[in-house]
């Protein structure tokens, strides 16, 4: 017992903490910037980081209309896809979290015109 009491002396009288987790970096791709509503836009946050250094263990959700209220729940792949069913500007926002609960988000946005059976 002696042993240990002296390990964690020093930690308890210097206040040693674990490190501070760092918030992810939140980036996303989409395979085109605009197109109909028959379109299906896929959308890639690969590149999306955890400077803690657990990219495999990020997490993503999307919200396709920017309303605040995510589409889909947490999700290992990064990659999604999604078709709009009506014509108009559309601001997507994509959300990761990492192991720590850190998260960070990241939008752009695609212009969806009205499609037409050719």
């Amino acid at each position: 017992m002696r042993k240990y009491l002296l390990i964690l002396l020093p930690c308890i009288l210097l206040a040693c903490d674990k490190p501070e987790a760092i918030v992810p970096i939140a980036q996303f791709n989409i395979s085109q910037t605009s197109g109909d509503t028959y379109t299906i836009f896929e959308f890639n946050a690969d590149e999306s980081t955890d400077p803690d250094g657990s990219d495999s263990l990020l997490k993503y959700r999307w919200d396709w209309e920017s309303d605040g209220i995510f589409d889909a729940l947490y999700d290992y792949n990064p990659i999604n896809r999604h078709q709009f069913s009506s014509e108009g500007q559309y601001t997507i926002t994509m959300q990761v979290r990492n192991p720590s609960g850190l998260s960070a988000s990241s939008r752009k946005t695609i212009s969806v015109s009205r499609g037409s059976i050719a």
